[in-house]
C-alpha cells in the first residue's frame, strides 16, 4: 500500500510541476502581510523558499524584536515613535486529508486560521500576537511575546522578551528554521523533520516565561535563556490530563530553565548556521487531574535537548539542508505522586530528523523529510516521513500536496494524502 501511494503521489508531483512550470517561474513580489506592510519589503525580502522559513534578513528583523522602520509613516514625538496604523495579517490554512485503507477523506475548512498583529511599537520595542482558532480541536488559542531591547552596542543586543502561548519555551526567541519553535519550520509534517516535536519528548506544546537574550547577528552568535513554565492561562490541553478549557497557572516563583545558543556562519556558499537547545528545571503550578480530580499536580518538571543544524543557499535559493537530533530525558525509576513529568520516557528517548529541500523554480518546490525516534526501554521505533511539492502563485499564497506517513513500532504505516493550502494576507 505505501509503495502504492508513494508512486500515485510522484506521477501526480511531476504532472503538476509540468503543468505549472509557465505559471510558476517568476517570483511573485506583491505579498502583504503585517510586517511587509510595515517595512515596504516584499516577504521574500525576509523569508527563504516560502513563510515562515527565514534567511539572514528575517532573522535580523526578528532578533531585534520586529521594531525596523520602513516606508510607513510614524507617529513621532519628544516619547513616542509608533507606525501610524497597526499592522494586521491573516494566516489561513486548509487541507484535504485522505489516510490510507479509509473510505472517505475529511476536510478541513480551515486546517488553522489565525489574525495576527506585530511590529513597532517604540523605537526599542516591538510585539507579536496571534488569535484564532489554530488548531481543528481547540479555539481560542493565542500567542503574544513583547520584546524590550534594553541595550544596543557595537552590533551587540540585550533584550528581555515576555511570552506565552501554545509554541513552548522556544518561542521567546528562535532563529532556526528547524521547527525547534513548532510554528517556524520548512514543511507542513512537522514531525517528519523533528522528532523533538513529538509528545514523546515534547519540545512542542504550551509555554509561559520570560527570555533573556543576547545576540549579534553581525559574527553570527545568539543566546537565549528563559525561565518558563510549560503552562498558558489559555490553554486547552496544556499537560495530559489537565481539565479542558480550565486555566493551568503557573507560579513565577518557581520556574524552569531553557537554554539556547547558535552561530550562523557561511559555509561553501550556503547560509549555514547550527545551534543547541536544553530544558531543564521544575515548574510551580496547581492542579488537578481530569481522570483523578483528588491528585494534585504542584510542580512541572522538564527534559529534553535538541542540536540542530541548517545549510539554506545556491543561486535563487534552490537547496536547503536540515538536520535535528533530539533527546528525552530518563524517567526517575521512582516518580513523585504531585509531580508531572514532561519530556521524560521510561528508558529515554532518542530521535533524528532530516530534511532537503530544491526549488526548481521560485514558485515550485519539491522536499523530502524523514525522522525516526527510538523510545522505551523496548526500544520501540517511530518513523515519519513526507515527500511533496508547493506551488507558489505568489509569496504569500501556496498550494501543497504532500504524503506524509508514520508508523509506530510493529503497527501498519498509516499513510495520508494532503492537499490544500496555505495563505498569510
Amino acid at each position: 500500500m505505501q509503495n502504492s501511494l508513494t508512486k500515485k503521489l510522484g506521477l501526480s508531483v511531476a504532472a503538476m510541476a509540468l503543468a505549472a512550470t509557465s505559471l510558476f517561474t517568476a517570483s511573485d513580489a506583491q505579498a502583504v502581510p503585517a510586517f511587509a506592510r510595515q517595512t515596504g519589503m516584499s516577504c521574500s525580502s525576509c523569508h527563504y523558499q516560502s513563510f515562515p522559513a527565514l534567511n539572514g534578513m528575517g532573522r535580523s528583523f526578528k532578533a531585534g524584536g520586529y521594531t525596523m522602520k520602513g516606508m510607513q509613516a510614524s507617529i513621532e514625538g519628544e516619547r513616542i515613535d509608533l507606525p501610524v496604523n497597526l499592522n494586521l495579517a491573516l494566516a489561513w490554512k486548509t487541507f484535504y486529508e485522505k489516510k490510507s485503507g479509509a473510505t472517505v477523506g475529511e476536510i478541513l475548512m480551515p486546517d488553522e486560521f489565525a489574525i495576527l498583529a506585530g511590529g513597532r511599537m517604540a523605537a526599542n520595542i516591538g510585539f507579536l500576537a496571534e488569535i484564532g482558532d489554530l488548531n481543528k480541536n481547540e479555539s481560542n488559542f493565542s500567542n503574544v511575546k513583547m520584546q524590550f531591547n534594553v541595550y544596543n552596542e557595537g552590533g551587540t543586543t540585550v533584550a528581555i522578551i515576555p511570552f506565552s502561548g501554545g509554541m513552548g519555551a522556544a518561542y521567546g526567541f528562535e532563529l532556526m528554521n528547524t521547527g525547534n519553535q513548532a510554528s517556524q519550520r520548512p514543511l507542513e509534517a512537522k514531525r517528519a523533520l523533528n522528532p523533538g516535536l513529538n509528545g514523546i519528548i515534547g519540545q512542542a506544546g504550551s509555554g509561559t516565561g520570560v527570555s533573556f537574550v543576547a545576540h549579534n547577528l553581525a559574527t553570527g552568535w545568539w543566546v537565549n535563556y528563559s525561565l518558563w513554565a510549560p503552562l498558558h492561562s489559555n490553554d486547552m490541553q496544556a499537560l495530559d490530563g489537565g481539565s479542558i478549557g480550565d486555566p493551568l497557572p503557573g507560579d513565577p516563583t518557581g520556574m524552569a530553565a531553557y537554554i539556547r545558543a547558535g552561530y550562523f556562519f557561511d559555509l561553501a556558499g550556503f547560509d549555514s548556521g547550527v545551534a543547541i537547545a536544553s530544558r531543564t528545571g521544575t515548574a510551580k503550578t496547581s492542579f488537578a487531574w481530569a481522570a483523578n480530580p483528588t491528585q494534585t499536580i504542584t510542580k512541572v518538571k522538564v527534559a529534553g535537548n535538541t542540536v540542530d543544524f541548517q545549510m539554506q543557499g545556491g543561486d535563487d535559493f534552490p537547496l536547503a539542508i536540515y538536520l535535528v537530533k533530539a533527546d528525552a530525558g530518563t524517567s526517575p525509576t521512582t516518580k513523585d505522586n504531585d509531580t508531572y513529568y514532561a519530556g521524560y520516557a521510561d528508558g529515554g528517548a532518542s530521535g533524528l530528523g532530516t530534511m532537503l529541500k530544491y526549488a526548481v523554480t521560485p514558485g515550485i518546490l519539491v522536499h523530502y523529510a524523514s525522522s525516526s525516534l527510538t523510545y522505551g526501554t523496548a526500544s520501540t521505533k517511530l518513523t515519519e516521513s513526507s515527500v511533496g511539492i508547493d506551488l507558489k502563485p505568489s509569496e504569500n499564497v501556496t498550494f501543497q500536496i504532500f504524503q506524509h506517513s508514520e508508523k509506530d513500532g510493529a503497527a501498519d504505516a498509516v499513510n495520508t494524502m494532503v492537499m490544500g493550502w496555505f495563505v498569510a494576507m
